[in-house]
């Protein structure tokens, strides 16, 4: 192919990584091996073999200032480091059976090496390295519980329409939870999704609210004109017997019972003594 891969095997996973270097020198094993150590962090202990890469003093250096024990294979012999050399002819032989770019290939290979089961442990690499499973292929004709609760409830909320709409420049009360009235005058900005507004008081704040704290201006308005209608209709405060209780409102048709009654009770009052005085 022309082309050097630097392979990576974790011991206890078995996990493989596998990058493409433009050359076998220190500074490019260097430069890949950090941007591993920046996904997984600082190993332990790197057993590799010995190559000029992992002799150079450079490379000692490097594993000294990240706290990495460097153990290099037996000279001549390369089952001292088999893991690797195993790593090693499974990339090439992925590759190999796989067309497109040798990058395509090598992303291809280590997805499915990566999510796939391991001999020895049982697990896939993905699996036991990062604690879940990578979503796959398989996912998209078996989808899991949660992905069928999620689309269910998309669902009914698509069909679902909406409670109340409303567009910018719209005049609006927004809910008040300080001091004062609960409802104040605004007009609509901007519309956030399907839950909440954004309201520019006539007092120049910039409230956010959901829909649920949001009424049309009209609702309100007429509300108030009622209740202050109502608690002005009071009796004449001529007739000492006909005045409500205190704070006790009354309507039209309330106010008109007090005065026929008003008109009878004074008469009765005055035909008791009548009686008396003339019975003595």
């Amino acid at each position: 192919m022309g082309k050097t891969l630097l392979i990576i095997v974790d011991a206890h996973s078995k996990w493989i990584d596998a990058h493409i270097v433009s050359s076998t020198s220190s500074a490019a094993t260097i430069e890949k091996l950090r941007a591993t150590f920046a996904t997984h962090g600082l190993p332990q202990t790197v057993v590799s073999d010995n190559g000029p890469a992992f002799t150079s003093s450079e490379f000692q250096e490097f594993m000294r200032c990240n706290g990495i024990e460097h153990l290099r294979s037996t000279p001549y012999h390369p089952s001292s480091n088999g893991l690797a050399e195993r790593a090693v002819q499974t990339v090439k032989t992925g590759v190999q059976k796989l067309t497109g770019t040798l990058e395509v290939r090598l992303s291809r290979f280590l997805f499915k090496y990566r999510v796939t089961p391991q001999a020895t442990t049982g697990i896939a690499p993905a699996e036991l390295l990062m604690g879940r499973r990578l979503r796959t292929h398989l996912d998209l004709l078996y989808p899991t519980v949660k992905e069928r609760v999620q689309r269910r409830q998309r669902e009914n909320r698509e069909g679902q329409p909406r409670r109340v709409s409303f567009h910018p420049g719209d005049r609006v009360m927004g809910r008040n939870f300080g001091l004062g009235p609960r409802w104040l005058p605004g007009t609509i900005l901007e519309c956030e999704g399907d839950t909440a507004v954004q309201i520019k008081m006539d007092d120049g704040r910039i409230w956010r609210r959901h829909l649920d704290h949001v009424i049309h201006s009209q609702v309100p308005e007429e509300t108030g004109e009622q209740n202050q209608s109502d608690s002005l209709v009071l009796p004449p405060e001529s007739d000492p017997l006909t005045a409500p209780a205190e704070h006790a409102p009354t309507t039209d048709c309330d106010s008109a019972r007090p005065e026929q009654e008003s008109q009878q009770e004074p008469e009765q009052v005055e035909s008791q003594p009548s009686d008396t005085v003339a019975e003595g």
